[in-house]
């Protein structure tokens, strides 16, 4: 089955491969941006969804929290060790430490001792790189 074409040519075998090849092109390449988008929605539905579980579960966790922190006995006990609420009836006592003092070093700069800079003022460190510079 040969058709003629209007210069009379007849046209064979390869020429309407070329255009069935053509054609399948064509329908490939306008497919492939579509089936691009839709790779690339499905990757963000599963990332969406893999986050939507994890806050999930931090929502699960941080009620069970909640809960935890407003029951009256965890109240209580919070009230107690860090406001040192005591129940009526009973004494509480807070030891306290009595505090070292700290001995300032000092520099010796020639015949007088120049206390350094332990509270990090400009003017101690001036004088503090003076009389290292000195040395």
């Amino acid at each position: 089955m040969v058709a003629k074409t209007a210069q009379g040519h007849s046209l064979t075998f390869t020429s309407r491969a070329a255009v069935l090849g053509l054609t399948l092109c064509a329908v490939v390449l306008m497919l492939a941006y579509p089936a691009k988008q839709y790779v690339g929605q499905r990757s963000a539905i599963s990332a969406a969804q893999s986050q939507q579980h994890q806050l999930e579960a931090q929502i699960a966790q941080l009620t069970q929290e909640h809960a935890a922190a407003t029951s009256p006995a965890q109240i209580e006990a919070q009230a107690r060790a860090q406001l040192h609420y005591t129940l009526p009836g009973t004494r509480n006592y807070i030891v306290v430490t009595p505090a070292t003092p700290k001995k300032p070093s000092a520099v010796r700069a020639g015949n007088a001792t120049v206390p350094s800079n332990p509270d990090g003022t400009w003017y101690g460190t001036l004088l503090q790189s003076d009389t290292t510079a000195g040395q």
